[in-house]
């Protein structure tokens, strides 16, 4: 008679360190989930980032431009300017 209760205490070992084994295994799962769910949400952070900064300096170089062209056009009305005001031609013409 004294013979069951060892097995049924093994097998409520057994059953318990299984249950333990379950958990543990489910547990690393779910952190694993978890790090892969916040490594996807930078990635994807950091590609908006990639995008809204290439777009500024697009338009960075676009107003550098226009700030070129614009000071180009007036540095030429001042020369046409001054030599309206001096009465002399300039020597091209």
């Amino acid at each position: 008679m004294n013979a069951p209760l060892p097995i049924v205490v093994i097998g409520v070992v057994v059953l318990v360190a299984i249950a333990a084994v379950v958990v543990c295994v489910v547990w690393a799962e779910v952190r694993a989930a978890k790090v892969r769910r916040r490594r996807t949400r930078i990635a994807r952070i950091e590609a908006e980032l990639d995008e809204k900064a290439q777009a500024l300096r697009e338009r960075m170089f676009e107003i550098a431009d226009a700030l070129h062209r614009e000071g180009h056009e007036a540095r030429k009305a001042m020369i046409r300017a001054s030599f309206l005001a001096s009465g002399r031609l300039p020597r091209d013409q």
